[in-house]
């Protein structure tokens, strides 16, 4: 059997931005525009590729949850911003810093965690165009209506996100990276590696969230 690896990823921004319908869109391939609110978070897992399983946090955006978001970003290896694109040029940037801001003091999260900006509802602004954000590690555009930039983005986890994410653990430990062999409970992780175990602790209508 291949080996498996774990990566936590959590889902983060505000109440109808589209979170919870892009998770839908990756593991179900379903849109359901008329879809309930989360209520505190909820949790799907998805393999992709051969060897590598994302399990996924999608958490609430409704302002009374944010208190628990930080106990979901515990060890999270990838956080996904997710804005959409209703929003005018001046809210989309204050969304950016504000969640910026907020994920600066969270002291939980994997030490080699990466951020993805995600723009959601690219189906009401076509002529959106991505611009460049050295604060983000990568930027997609999707919308989970027509199902666009989804596979790009699922494609990136697989042969860029991740791999970089590795590389950037490799450089700064000394270990190598070891997945535990055939899914064979040895440690806490039910036979799936975390990355951060291995380096020592230290992710309806398109869119109501």
């Amino acid at each position: 059997m291949s080996n498996l690896f774990k990566i936590k990823t959590v889902m983060i921004g505000e109440a109808g931005s589209g979170k919870s319908c892009i998770i839908n869109r990756i593991i179900y391939n379903e849109y359901d525009e008329f879809g309930s609110a989360t209520v505190g978070a909820q949790f799907l897992a998805k393999k992709i590729g051969e060897n590598i399983k994302l399990e996924i946090w999608d958490t609430a955006g409704q302002e009374r949850y944010r208190a628990l978001i930080p106990m979901y970003l515990r060890n999270a290896q990838i956080i996904c911003l997710v804005i959409s694109l209703e929003k005018s040029y001046e809210q989309i940037e204050y969304e950016k810093q504000f969640w910026l801001n907020y994920l600066s003091i969270q002291n939980t999260m994997s030490k080699f965690h990466q951020i993805i900006l995600i723009f959601n509802k690219c189906d009401l602004k076509p002529d959106f165009e991505i611009q460049n954000d050295e604060r983000f590690d990568f930027i997609f555009i999707v919308s989970c209506k027509n199902r666009t930039g989804i596979d790009t983005f699922l494609n990136s986890l697989e042969n860029n996100i991740i791999t970089k994410l590795n590389n950037t653990i490799s450089k700064n430990i000394e270990i190598p990276l070891n997945p535990i062999e055939n899914n064979i409970n040895t440690n806490e992780n039910n036979g799936l590696i975390d990355y951060t175990y291995s380096v020592g602790k230290k992710i309806m209508n398109c869119c109501i969230l």
